[in-house]
């Protein structure tokens, strides 16, 4: 994991014109170290690059709105606040958000702005070792499993 963190400060070193080690593991890309989504694009593509994985394109939620029900998104969002269950998918998922974050996530907007460099490593690790699946299908899977008993109910 140590590699993919110290990837992640690199890219966002050059990106953001900071110091390398002013940039810790729990940054929030957003709301402590300032960055913008175009930064967070460049950044998405750079780590794309420099491990020669594909991204993803979308956010877990964009997906999960793409490929759930009405009634199994209405147990992860309460409109644009997240429930327990909704917290629970971001844990279980790819950017393994910690329960830490989870005290400060509270909704759709939250979540961007939370997320850290820990966040990205995981997904970059993920996405590494995942025998060439893209971001997008790991993503994709991971919601399907998390929610696979929602479905059935």
């Amino acid at each position: 994991m140590k590699k993919y963190v110290s990837a992640v400060c690199e890219e966002l070193s050059s990106i953001l014109f900071v110091e390398e080690n002013t940039i810790h593991e729990n940054s929030s890309l957003i709301n402590d170290l300032g960055a913008d989504s175009l930064d967070v694009i460049d950044l998405s593509f750079n780590l794309g690059k420099k491990f020669k994985i594909t991204m993803p394109t979308k956010s877990v939620f964009a997906h999960a709105y793409e490929v759930l029900s009405e009634e199994v998104l209405n147990r992860l969002l309460a409109e644009d606040t997240l429930t327990q269950e909704g917290k629970g998918l971001l844990v279980y998922s790819c950017y393994d958000y910690t329960p830490e974050q989870l005290n400060t996530i509270h909704t759709l907007g939250d979540v961007f702005g939370e997320t850290n460099v820990h966040n990205w490593a995981s997904l970059c690790k993920a996405t590494y070792e995942s025998n060439g699946k893209n971001a997008d299908e790991i993503i994709l899977e991971e919601i399907k499993k998390y929610c696979s008993e929602m479905l059935i109910k």
